[in-house]
């Protein structure tokens, strides 16, 4: 048929997940492996975006998504290596700034935490030894039926916030830290997903710092958003289709899924990676049916919501100021407040911008508002926190609500909800037939990050790998059984052969000999005894013999 295409596999998702999936049998294969990638969106990337924007020295590229990596992320800084891609590390210098509810209580600080007051300092000291505590005992586990983590599955993190955290100033600090590590508010988060997370970082600490091996510790000089298209690029942009949402995945076949794309194209494959975030997962017709576990975790995982803004300036006037860019905004809930947090965004070629994001119900709340309308919100909110030029310095505010993002569907990451991975947890990674499961949110390290988005594809990849070295090993072996059992019927037909060809020798040469005997006899005038009809001895036949031979006679 024209329509379909016959391939090794099929990848859904030409995000990092699945173009490092792509990547890696590329490798395994040494480029033998027919690889085929269907990315619904019009480029590849998936929560990975960059935008040219106008800047101090023109014009100047940012990363509008993903954009942070760390040392301890081992896993992308070996593909940031191999597609010959830098590093370099976030801008930490200068004191950092604490918006506290209003205005008019503003404070400097270094370090993590803001200065909240001494009790609330030690309160939250206290949470985060105790969330690290827990965190280590859900890492040592592939199972949540246990009655412990079970309870923390039915718990919300504000539950747990509520349950410890012993004044507003600390409850806001959770409530900004899950608006921008998962786009969600502590209510909408289930304790048990939260302390996974931790746990697949080595810590909560991990996901709010700068330091070295922390979340937010370094960038990437050409972007974090050049990785996946120069992935794209090994593995071959002609096996890479973009515009191509899936919408059947077709395995009834024993031997081959179809996968189908809404242009009506079929792509006939032996294994399938699919490399998206769990709700569109569900969007897709499987048949047979998905297990009906996946199905409701997947339902049960939906993507945060998060804003992310870039405002590109003249100067670094906050660096002038002794600021790093990195800013807090702790407020009420229910409020009409705009960004979470700031950072210092000035490029690798040294154009200054701020980074910014709307997590959370704020994002809600934004996203239904105009882009005008959140650009004057958060200028006037760093307005306050750094001074008028903030708003005169300003050459371009950019944001990116990637909630409108069609086939994305949000950002940074798809939380579960209360009961999802207690009940469900053991369909998230679980191959169905011969579809296996990739993306972030599938992965064991750095859960929600780049690192965690290449070691589920990797890991997808190396399923897939093992299946294929077995099926080719299992068709070698019979093939091994099958020429055994051809030369072993070879060899009895030859043998046979031969042994005929040996009794045949034998007759040839006793004939031969009993012919020369009775002509040598003639010639003596002797006649042998076997042919007189006597019964004379044969003894007496070999003593003449011996004879005629001790007089010299040639028998011959």
């Amino acid at each position: 048929m024209m329509n379909e295409t016959t391939c090794d596999v099929v990848v859904i998702g030409g995000g990092l997940s699945g173009l490092s999936a792509a990547y890696k049998l590329y490798k395994e294969f040494n480029g033998k492996f027919k690889i085929v990638v269907l990315e619904a969106r019009d480029q590849v990337g998936g929560r990975l975006k960059n935008e040219t924007l106008p800047a101090a020295s023109g014009y100047d590229v940012w990363d509008v998504g993903g954009q942070w990596v760390c040392q301890s992320q081992q896993r992308v800084l070996r593909l940031l290596e191999e597609m010959k891609m830098e590093t370099f590390n976030q801008y930490t210098e200068g004191e950092n700034l604490v918006f506290c509810k209003h205005a008019d209580d503003i404070r400097k600080y270094k370090g993590l935490i803001p200065p909240v007051g001494v009790f609330n300092l030690i309160n939250y000291s206290l949470i985060e030894r105790k969330i690290n505590k827990m965190s280590a005992e859900v890492g040592k586990t592939d199972s949540f039926k246990n009655p412990q983590l079970a309870k923390w599955d039915s718990m919300t993190l504000q539950s747990f916030s509520d349950q410890n955290s012993y004044s507003d100033g600390v409850s806001s600090l959770f409530s900004c830290m899950t608006r921008v590590v998962f786009g969600c508010e502590p209510s909408q988060i289930s304790l048990l997903f939260f302390l996974y997370v931790c746990a697949s970082a080595n810590g909560v600490t991990k996901l709010l710092e700068t330091v070295e091996g922390s979340a937010q510790e370094l960038r990437v000089k050409e972007t974090a958003a050049e990785l996946p298209k120069r992935l794209a690029r090994i593995i071959g942009l002609q096996n890479v289709h973009c515009n191509s949402p899936v919408t059947l995945i077709d395995q009834t076949n024993e031997e081959h899924g179809v996968v189908h794309t809404t242009d009506g194209r079929k792509w006939k494959s032996k294994h399938i990676i699919a490399a998206i975030p769990p709700q569109l997962i569900n969007q897709i017709n499987f048949i047979p049916s998905l297990p009906h576990d996946k199905f409701q975790l997947n339902i049960r995982m939906p993507m945060g919501h998060l804003i992310k803004f870039i405002a590109t300036y003249k100067t670094a006037f906050w660096k002038e100021n002794s600021f790093s860019g990195e800013s807090t905004v702790l407020t009420e809930q229910f409020t009409k407040e705009t960004f979470c947090c700031t950072f210092d965004g000035t490029t690798s070629r040294e154009n200054p911008a701020i980074v910014g994001f709307i997590g959370g119900e704020n994002a809600t709340y934004w996203s239904q508002q105009t882009v005008l309308d959140r650009e004057h919100a958060v200028i006037n909110r760093l307005t306050s926190l750094y001074g008028t030029q903030a708003s005169t310095e300003l050459i371009y505010y950019y944001d990116l609500d990637w909630s409108t993002q069609e086939y994305v569907g949000g950002c940074p990451v798809a939380a579960a909800q209360t009961g999802a991975f207690s009940y469900f947890h053991n369909a998230l990674r679980r191959p169905f037939i011969r579809t296996h499961w990739a993306g972030t949110e599938t992965s064991q390290e750095w859960t929600g990050y780049m690192e965690g988005a290449v070691e589920a594809g990797e890991r997808a990849a190396e399923e897939v790998a093992t299946s294929e070295k077995m099926k080719k090993g299992k068709k070698q072996s019979e093939q091994k059984i099958k020429k055994s059992t051809v030369d072993e019927t070879e060899w009895k037909v030859s043998a046979k052969k031969a042994s005929g060809r040996k009794w045949s020798h034998y007759l040839v040469g006793a004939s031969l000999l009993v012919a020369a005997t009775l002509v040598t006899c003639k010639k003596l005038g002797y006649t042998p005894p076997c042919l007189m009809g006597t019964k004379t001895k044969w003894s007496t036949f070999w003593l003449n013999k011996m004879a005629f031979l001790k007089d010299g006679s040639n028998l011959l």
